[in-house]
């Protein structure tokens, strides 16, 4: 070929990637070039590369940002997804946009845990037809909906040695406190009211207390206990499990926080379900609460 000039448009490799990137080579790589002739063969302008070379792009990414995100989702456990990142960064006094943060997780090959929410439909029996309340917390005012202290409760369940090991939690609607929790291998009243009586001997008594319909709420005995207490109750409407969205949620970000490992002993899902609930009181940030921990946002010393 000697010294004759290549035909770009039958080239490959750099010649086929955008403007910038052309330029961005031309600039590093063919510094020791005619300037007339690298601008002629790979089709740009000779003002454009003169800025590249007098103005050297620096990494979108240093390492030092990109060590800052990676502290943040090891503090958190790889929870999180842009978003809240961004939020525990801008209180370390780190202003990085979703963008950037966005960037620098592909570069460490990091997903964020959360997918798309499920809900299940909420069943009942025709002969607890009398204990069965309605959905007193929707029809409050919107502004008593986010001041009263009121408590959503539900079961959540997970396979132990081949066996359904139960977990029962109460969490307040606006507060954000897990107040309560209790474990069985039966789901049944006993343990609902377990559960309640705890709660109610270490915080302060709710206005209103949030379930659904199933058998463990709608019995003689849990209603007999509210009755005493002299809470409202409210029930989720049938195949409306969003009506106890609270808890709902909270099992959501549980689950996708601490359930990566499938071979969990009795022992060890106790364990590591505590060590959830004390963390997220003490120290998970919420996006509800300004993106401060529980415990926090309650003005509550950890």
């Amino acid at each position: 070929m000697g010294n004759r000039e290549q035909n770009p448009k039958k080239s490959h490799g750099i010649l086929c990637g955008t403007k910038q990137q052309i330029t961005r080579y031309a600039a590093e790589q063919l510094g020791t070039e005619p300037q007339c002739k690298v601008c002629r063969v790979l089709g740009i302008s000779r003002s454009t590369l003169y800025y590249d070379r007098k103005n050297p792009q620096r990494a979108l990414d240093t390492p030092e940002q990109i060590r800052v995100v990676q502290q943040d989702l090891e503090e958190h456990h790889y929870s999180f997804g842009r978003r809240v990142t961004k939020k525990n960064l801008e209180k370390k006094g780190f202003i990085f946009s979703q963008r950037k943060i966005s960037r620098i997780f592909k570069l460490l090959d990091y997903k964020s845990k959360y997918g798309r929410k499920k809900c299940h439909n909420v069943y009942t029996s025709k002969a607890t037809e009398k204990y069965i309340r309605a959905n007193i917390f929707n029809n409050l005012p919107e502004y008593e909906q986010r001041t009263e202290n009121v408590w959503s409760m539900d079961f959540t369940e997970r396979k132990i040695n081949g066996k359904k090991f139960y977990l029962c939690a109460i969490i307040g609607v606006n507060t954000k406190i897990v107040y309560a929790h209790n474990y069985s291998y039966k789901l049944d009243t006993r343990l609902a009211i377990q559960t309640v009586m705890d709660a109610v001997k270490r915080w302060e008594k709710p206005v209103m207390l949030m379930t659904d319909r199933g058998s463990q709420f709608t019995s003689k005995a849990f209603y007999d206990m509210i009755e005493k207490l002299g809470i409202v109750h409210s029930m989720s409407r049938p195949y409306t499990s969003i009506d106890n969205r609270f808890i709902e949620t909270f099992w959501k970000t549980m689950k996708t926080e601490i359930e990566a490992r499938r071979n969990y002993t009795e022992e060890d899902y106790r364990m590591v379900v505590d060590y959830f609930m004390e963390y997220y009181n003490k120290l998970r940030p919420h996006s509800s609460l300004g993106y401060v921990s529980p415990y926090k946002a309650s003005g509550i010393c950890a």
